[in-house]
């Protein structure tokens, strides 16, 4: 959500960089709060060596890293296959509903001939 709303801020100013410059400062003032104590679970595993391929960027750089990068493009073929999952899944409904329909009527006229 926060990177739709990322793209939407970028549409609506219309400079991708001015709004990637808005996030960082808006992270750095968040970040600018004194810091907490740490929990004593978390001081132990603050001593921790930390391998290099599990650090990467947080949250709010990749966010600032993806709208400095060209705006993405609509992904048709993706629309499509949602444009057909939703049709196929009526269509199921609809025939299952039927199918309920036939059902009801049929335990219906055999209750009634008992």
């Amino acid at each position: 959500m926060e990177r739709w709303a990322d793209e939407r801020a970028a549409a609506v100013t219309g400079d991708r960089k001015v709004t990637a410059r808005a996030i960082a400062r808006a992270a750095l003032a968040a970040t600018a709060a004194p810091p907490r104590r740490p929990a004593p679970a978390a001081a132990v595993l603050g001593a921790v060596s930390i391998p290099a391929r599990m650090r990467r960027p947080g949250p709010v750089p990749r966010r600032v890293a993806a709208l400095l990068r060209p705006p993405p493009q609509p992904q048709l073929l993706l629309l499509a296959a949602v444009v057909v999952l939703v049709a196929v899944s009526g269509i199921s409904a609809l025939e299952a509903a039927r199918d309920l329909h036939a059902l009801l009527a049929s335990a219906r006229a055999a209750a009634g001939t008992s």
